[in-house]
């Protein structure tokens, strides 16, 4: 539709990679001339949402948006999604049980960083 997004860690506390860090975007809906209010996709209390990563289903337009808890093990991976160009986002689900099968080596899923295809 051509709005843009911009996502970023939200870290409230500290500039450390470990605190209370959520999942957040920004929208533009002007080509990047102006940006609306932070939206908060992923919080996971005072625990670390890190590396999230944006995909894109070209088919139904739905944004997901992956990450994962980066300071309590196992790492939960947690999955939300965004039917209305970015503005709400479905409430997170682990889906870490799911990826990893039962391995004694089989501990942490890295989502990001960066964007998926």
């Amino acid at each position: 539709k051509g709005t843009i997004l911009a996502f970023a860690e939200a870290r409230r506390i500290t500039k450390n990679d470990v605190g209370d860090i959520d999942a957040v975007v920004k929208r533009s809906e002007d080509g990047g001339k102006t940006w609306g209010p932070e939206i908060l996709i992923i919080d996971y209390g005072t625990k670390s949402v890190n590396n999230h990563c944006p995909v894109v289903d070209p088919k139904t337009g739905r944004i997901w948006v992956v990450g994962n808890v980066s300071d309590i093990n196992p790492r939960p991976v947690l999955v939300s999604y965004s039917d209305d160009d970015g503005k709400t986002w479905s409430k997170a689900k682990d889906i870490q049980k799911e990826l990893l099968t039962p391995s004694p080596n089989a501990v942490i899923f890295g989502a990001g960083p960066g964007a998926g295809i």
